[in-house]
C-alpha cells in the first residue's frame, strides 16, 4: 500500500487525497523531522527509554473513471504506517512497533528473570536502549525508501516480504533464538531462489540418482537422454544450498569487511563467508525438519556479542552476526534494482481487504460469447454445483439455451475429455428442465452423441445419477473410473465434483456392490462415505443405519439428511 500511495501507478491526477497519520514508538534518537518520498517520521516524545513518533502522510487513490455508490475512497492506513515501520527498521538500524510497551521489554537493560536472555546482547544496537542517529544515516533511509518505492511491484513485494521476516525475526528473539536465527536463513533463501536467475545442470543432481541414472540413459538414444534430462532439470530444489551461498555471496559488497565492520567485537572475515553461510543453513534446514537448536555456543551470550565462532575449526554465523548480514544484503539487492518511475499495474486488486473468490456459477456459466471447448470443464463444475444447490437449498438453475446452442455447433469438432464433458452437460441439463428450457434440436443431438455415454467414466456416471437412472456396469468398471477420477482430481485439467455429488457417487459404487453379493466391499465404500461426511451428523447417521442394516440409502433421503445438515451449519 505505501508504494502505491506514491502515485506511480495512477494515470491521471484525479485523485482522492486524504492526511493521514499513526503513531510508532521506538529506541532510535532523532530530534528533526525525517522527509522521505511517501511519510514523515517526526518524534513528538524524547523523554524516558522509548521515543513517540508520528507518521504523517497523504493517502491518495486514483478516482475512477465513473463515481457511483461504493466507489472507494480511502483504504489502507494500517498497512501504510505497517509497511514504514518495516522500512524503517531496516533503514534506521533501530526496533520500532505499535505498541510502546514492546519496545520497553524488547530494549531492556536487564533479565527479567535467572533463564531471561536480553536481546541486547545477541543483537547490537537494534535492540540498544537508545540508539543515536547521525545526519548521514538519516539521509540514507531517505535514500532507501525512495529506492524502495521506485522497485518494479513484483521486487517491491518480494523485498517488503523479506523486511517483514526480518522484524519478526528481531521480535521473535527475545524468546526464540532458534527461531529467529531460522527466519534471518529463510529471508535470504527466499530472495535467492527468486532472483538468483538460476540454471541447474545435470551434475546439481545428487550423486546417488545420477549414478543410477546415467548407465541407463547411457543405453538410449542421445535426443531422448537429453529430453529426460531436461525435463528432470525442471525440479526448482536443485542446489538450493549452493543458490544460497552465490547469492548471498554475489550481495555482500566489499564496504561489509570496512567500512560497516564492527571493532569491538570478532567480525566476519571474507575468507570465512562462504562457510559459514553454507554452516548457517546446515542449521536452519536441521531446525526446521528436526526442530534440532542452533550451535549451543550461539544460544550463550558471553559467546553471541562476536559475529561469527569457531568450533572445530568451522566458522559459525551468530545471530548477531547474521543479522548484519542479511541487512547488508537486503540494502544491496534493492540499490542494484532497476527503478521505474511509473508502472502499470491493476493496483485496485492489490488494495488491502481485497479477496479474490470464486464467483457462483449464476454469474458466469450462462456465457457461450466466448466459449471454447477448452472451458468445459469449468461449464460442466458450475453445472454440478448447481444440481447441489438445488437439492439442499432449493436454488434454480440457470437457463442455459443459448450455451446449448453453442454446443450443439461445437462439440462435434471437440476431442477426447472436452467433447464427453460437453455432452455430459448437454445431456444432464436437456433432461432436467421444462420443456421451454430446451433447444429445438436436443432430441436429435442426443441421439447422434449417446454413445458418448456409454462407456463407464466418472461423466456418464454422473449424468445417470443426476437423471437417477440405473448404472449398467460392473463394479470393478465403477471403481476404476472412480479411481482415476481421483488420481487426475487435483491436477488442472481435473473434474471437481461438489461433496454431496461425490458421496452420493460412492454411495451408488457401494450400492453396486450390495447388489453384486458383496456386502463387504458395500461396508468399506459406506466407511469411505462415512469420513467424507465429516461435520454432517445427520448425514452419518444414515450411513451408519445402511452399513449395518446392509440397505440401500434412496436419492431423496441423502438430500433431505443434506439439507438438514446445511440448515444447522448456517
Amino acid at each position: 500500500m505505501l508504494q502505491i500511495i506514491s502515485g506511480k501507478f495512477f494515470h491521471s491526477k484525479d485523485r482522492y487525497t486524504y492526511g493521514g497519520k499513526g503513531i510508532l514508538f521506538g529506541n532510535y534518537r532523532w530530534y528533526e523531522p525525517i522527509e522521505t518520498c511517501v511519510a514523515t517520521l517526526e518524534s513528538v516524545d524524547i523523554i524516558g527509554s522509548v521515543t513517540s513518533y508520528v507518521v504523517s502522510y497523504v493517502n491518495q487513490i486514483e478516482k475512477p473513471g465513473k463515481a457511483g455508490p461504493g466507489t472507494l475512497l480511502r483504504t489502507g492506513d494500517a498497512e501504510i504506517v505497517e509497511q514504514f515501520r518495516l522500512l524503517s527498521i531496516m533503514g534506521l538500524q533501530a526496533y520500532f512497533h505499535h505498541d510502546r510497551e514492546s519496545v520497553a521489554i524488547a530494549c531492556r537493560k536487564q533479565p527479567l528473570s535467572m533463564s531471561d536472555r536480553v536481546p541486547s546482547s545477541f543483537v547490537p544496537r537494534f535492540f540498544h536502549s537508545s540508539v543515536q542517529e547521525t545526519k548521514d544515516e538519516a539521509e540514507f533511509f531517505v535514500t532507501y525508501i525512495k529506492k524502495v518505492i521506485g522497485l518494479p511491484r513484483i521486487v517491491y513485494r518480494a523485498v517488503l516480504a523479506a523486511h517483514k521476516g526480518f522484524a519478526d525475526a528481531l521480535e521473535v528473539s527475545d524468546h526464540n533464538i532458534d527461531l529467529a536465527y531460522s527466519l534471518l536463513v529463510f529471508v535470504l533463501e527466499c530472495l535467492s531462489q527468486t532472483f538468483d536467475n538460476y540454471s541447474p545442470t545435470w551434475d546439481d543432481y545428487p550423486n546417488e540418482v545420477t549414478s543410477a541414472l546415467d548407465p541407463i540413459l547411457k543405453n538410449l538414444e542421445d535426443s531422448i537422454t537429453k529430453d529426460i534430462r531436461r525435463a528432470l532439470l525442471r525440479d526448482r530444489n536443485l542446489k538450493l544450498q549452493k543458490r544460497f551461498v552465490d547469492f548471498v555471496s554475489a550481495h555482500v559488497k566489499k564496504s561489509f569487511f570496512i567500512e560497516e565492520a564492527p571493532v569491538k567485537r570478532r567480525a566476519l572475515r571474507k575468507v570465512e563467508l562462504a562457510r559459514a553461510l553454507k554452516n548457517a543453513y546446515g542449521m536452519r534446514s536441521k531446525y526446521t525438519h528436526q526442530l534440532q537448536p542452533i550451535h549451543e555456543l550461539l544460544r550463550t551470550s558471553g559467546f553471541a556479542a562476536s559475529e561469527v565462532i569457531l568450533w572445530e575449526h568451522e566458522p559459525y554465523l551468530s545471530l548477531a552476526g547474521l543479522v548484519r548480514l542479511v541487512r547488508h544484503v537486503i540494502c544491496s539487492f534493492v540499490a542494484r534494482q532497476e527503478n521505474l518511475e511509473e508502472e502499470d499495474i491493476d493496483w485496485r486488486s492489490e488494495l488491502p481487504g481485497v479477496v479474490h473468490a470464486s464467483l457462483a456459477p449464476k454469474y458466469w456459466i450462462w456465457r457461450h460469447d466466448t466459449f471454447r471447448p477448452e472451458n468445459a470443464t469449468e461449464k460442466l463444475e458450475g453445472f454440478l454445483q448447481q444440481i447441489e444447490s438445488a437439492h439442499i437449498s432449493g436454488e434454480s438453475i440457470t437457463d442455459l439455451r443459448d450455451l446449448m446452442s453453442v454446443y450443439e455447433k461445437v462439440l462435434p469438432r471437440a476431442y477426447g475429455t472436452d467433447k464427453l464433458r460437453m455432452f455430459a452437460l448437454y445431456r444432464a441439463y436437456s433432461l432436467i428442465v421444462q420443456e421451454d428450457g430446451r433447444t429445438q434440436n436436443h432430441k436429435t443431438f442426443i441421439a447422434e452423441h449417446e454413445r458418448l455415454l456409454e462407456e463407464c467414466s466418472v461423466e456418464a456416471m454422473l449424468v445417470l445419477l443426476i437423471l437417477e437412472n440405473k448404472w449398467q456396469w460392473e463394479p470393478r468398471d465403477l471403481v476404476k473410473q472412480w479411481n482415476l477420477y481421483q488420481k487426475h482430481r487435483y491436477h488442472s485439467r481435473g473434474l471437481a465434483i461438489p461433496p454431496g455429488l461425490e458421496m452420493l457417487l460412492q454411495v451408488e459404487i457401494a450400492e453396486a456392490y450390495l447388489e453384486a453379493g458383496s456386502t463387504q466391499r458395500h461396508s468399506m465404500w459406506l466407511g469411505r462415505v462415512l469420513l467424507d461426511a465429516s461435520g454432517r451428523p445427520s448425514l452419518q447417521l444414515i450411513i451408519r443405519g445402511a452399513r449395518s442394516n446392509r440397505t440401500k440409502i434412496s436419492h431423496s433421503a441423502f438430500w433431505e439428511t443434506a439439507c438438514e445438515d446445511a440448515k444447522q451449519q448456517k
